[in-house]
This record gives structure tokens, C-alpha cells and sequence, in this order.
């Protein structure tokens, strides 16, 4: 379940939103969370990592996760991998 994948690229992750939920089901956001292995200057490797470990910072400063989404009402589209 592509939810699952998104735990596992990005530590602890929960969808909490319906817009969540769908962005974490495009196949090009998994590939790109997963993209990358630890470098020099990226020691936590792939962007998924990357992504949690910013999630903690925000969350050190903002008082809990819902907080630092709240601003993500948007909409958002997505291409297909054929156009």
C-alpha cells in the first residue's frame, strides 16, 4: 500500500488529510522520496529521510504536525508519466 511505502521513506508518517491520501498514492512521489543514498553533506541518504528529519525540526518548533500543514489546503495536480 503505497501509505505504507510513504512510512517507510519518511519515518512515522500518517496521511492526516484526504489530500494526503492522494498525493501519497502517485507512483512519481514515492520514486522521488526514495531517490538518493547518504553522501557526503546528506548522511540521512534518500529524500525521504531528508523529509523526516525536517519534519522533526518543525515539529520542535511548531507544536504538532497538524500545525505545520495547516497552510496546505491547495490544490494540486499531477502529470502522467506519459505526457
Amino acid at each position: 500500500m503505497p501509505a505504507e511505502r510513504a512510512a517507510e521513506l519518511i519515518d512515522g508518517f500518517e496521511p492526516e488529510s484526504d489530500l494526503e491520501r492522494v498525493v501519497v498514492e502517485q507512483p512519481a512521489l514515492l520514486e522521488g522520496l526514495a531517490w538518493g543514498k547518504p553522501r557526503r553533506g546528506h548522511p540521512e541518504g534518500c529524500v525521504g529521510h531528508h523529509v523526516a528529519e525536517l519534519l522533526k525540526r518543525i515539529n520542535g518548533v511548531e507544536p504538532g504536525r497538524t500545525a505545520c500543514r495547516s497552510g496546505s489546503s491547495r490544490s494540486y495536480t499531477t502529470r502522467s508519466s506519459t505526457e
